[in-house]
């Protein structure tokens, strides 16, 4: 049997797994208790835990506390599969009288680790060329349609949020609803000849520069690396589909805060969301 120590990628699934598991559970019963942001940063968390094996930690805070002659309880760190330094040799490595020799057990849980970072790698690179060429194409077909109140209105919302980015507004007949595409240079898409009263652009472009403000785009590319790594574990898709829900909720939720209560219930708001 493989040990479940052994696989390190295994440890990153399932405290990334739990982690999210307890989210949803209190999700459940807890909405109302709790803002957007603070869901949203949860959610962040579980990414990390996906990402970084924070288990096996553990051992190298031991060795830390050591050299800082530091006592801790010594059934904290008490583990059956540990000898001195080396984590689970029994299990792992065998050896001999003058070299080591790595069992099945280490050969079959380093190759799922290289076989999973080989295909996050090509998988990656397909999505970024894909990204890539309809980023292009949309932009190619872009144009800038400057109109002097709504550029004022963007240019006040961008200085607002101390966004400091190079972020450039476009209108395009080949979208449908605005979006922002972008890490470096920030580029906000509208529908051409979208017919929008000024406070639903100011709600929309306030909303669009959030994303910004927040490094959205860059979140999700980093779910879309935990589902690669994790490709086995289906349970990353959800958590995927969750942080693009909440994005745009916390997103709604910041841009709200703006208006006061006469605007919000005349139902541009509404009309915006929708």
């Amino acid at each position: 049997m493989i040990s479940l120590q052994s696989n390190i990628l295994f440890i990153m699934s399932l405290s990334g797994t739990v982690l999210f598991i307890l989210y949803v559970v209190t999700s459940l019963y807890t909405q109302t208790h709790f803002t957007a942001k603070w869901r949203y940063n949860v959610l962040k968390v579980c990414l990390l835990f996906y990402l970084f094996p924070f288990p096996e930690f553990r051992y190298c805070m031991q060795d830390v506390l050591e050299v800082l002659h530091i006592n801790i309880p010594y059934h904290w760190w008490n583990n059956e599969d540990v000898v001195g330094n080396m984590k689970f040799i029994r299990n792992t490595i065998h050896i001999g009288s003058d070299r080591w020799i790595l069992s099945d057990v280490v050969k079959y849980a380093w190759g799922i680790v290289i076989f999973s970072g080989v295909t996050a790698v090509i998988v990656i690179i397909i999505q970024a060329v894909k990204y890539f060429a309809a980023r292009k194409g949309v932009l190619r077909h872009s144009i800038l349609h400057e109109n002097q109140e709504q550029t004022a209105i963007f240019k006040k919302i961008k200085k607002e949020l101390h966004i400091k980015n190079n972020v450039q507004l476009v209108y395009s007949e080949n979208c449908v609803s605005p979006f922002t595409t972008g890490v470096f240079s920030p580029v906000i898409v509208l529908p051409y000849n979208a017919k929008n009263t000024t406070e639903q652009f100011d709600f929309i472009i306030r909303h669009e520069l959030t994303h910004i403000k927040n490094k959205d785009f860059i979140v999700k590319f980093i779910a879309i690396v935990v589902i690669v790594l994790h490709w086995f574990n289906p349970i990353c898709i959800l958590l995927y589909f969750e942080l693009c829900s909440m994005s745009e909720i916390y997103c709604d939720s910041e841009t709200v805060k703006q208006y006061d209560e006469d605007i919000l219930y005349g139902g541009f708001i509404c009309q915006c969301i929708c």
